[in-house]
């Protein structure tokens, strides 16, 4: 009897440092994958930069693109109290998201641009910590620079996505919470 007690002891124990084995693995890929999407970002936010040095500020035609690094660009966003400044791609797929946050729908032109990105460090997880009345700015690939303020953030559920374009917002930011459950939703106006 008290052998069983051992053995059942000892699988325990063995189960409880591979759990803890398993969630190290995680974190190290999950940092990984940031830092990866981090040093990818900046280098596109950085040629998008240098790009606009030679851009005068101009009407983007309905097909016009932007093309860096493999990537179409819509533009970039900066938030300066966050000290955030990110390119934005043109359209999203889970693939993208690795890269930068991208366009989910809508445009600056038609006044409902929504913009979703990973919870990276990299990326939008300081959203988490945006009050109302923070200034950003989206820059189109024009070199037309678009002033935003904070107006709203809310939670929703991660299945509440229609939930995301109200027409009511020139801008919208999201990414998902720690958990994945939620979604962290940050509405702009002009």
């Amino acid at each position: 009897m008290r052998v069983n007690k051992r053995k059942r002891g000892i699988v325990l124990i063995a189960f409880g440092i591979a759990l803890i084995m398993a969630a190290l693995g995680m974190n190290f890929f999950n940092a990984e994958q940031d830092r990866i999407a981090g040093e990818t970002s900046h280098s596109l936010y950085e040629s998008f930069a240098e790009e606009m040095r030679y851009v005068y500020p101009h009407k983007i035609e309905e097909d016009e693109k932007m093309e860096l690094g493999g990537y179409s660009l819509l533009g970039s966003i900066e938030i300066a109290s966050l000290d955030m400044r990110l390119p934005v791609l043109d359209s999203w797929s889970y693939d993208m998201l690795k890269i930068a946050p991208c366009r989910y729908s809508g445009s600056v032109d038609t006044a409902d641009l929504i913009i979703m990105g990973h919870n990276y460090k990299s990326h939008f997880k300081s959203l988490e910590s945006i009050s109302e009345g923070v200034e950003l700015t989206f820059t189109d690939i024009g070199g037309n620079e678009h002033i935003f303020m904070v107006a709203e953030m809310e939670m929703l559920d991660k299945t509440d996505i229609d939930k995301l374009d109200t027409k009511e917002y020139p801008l919208t930011l999201f990414t998902c919470n720690l958990s994945g459950q939620g979604r962290i939703v940050v509405r702009c106006k002009y």
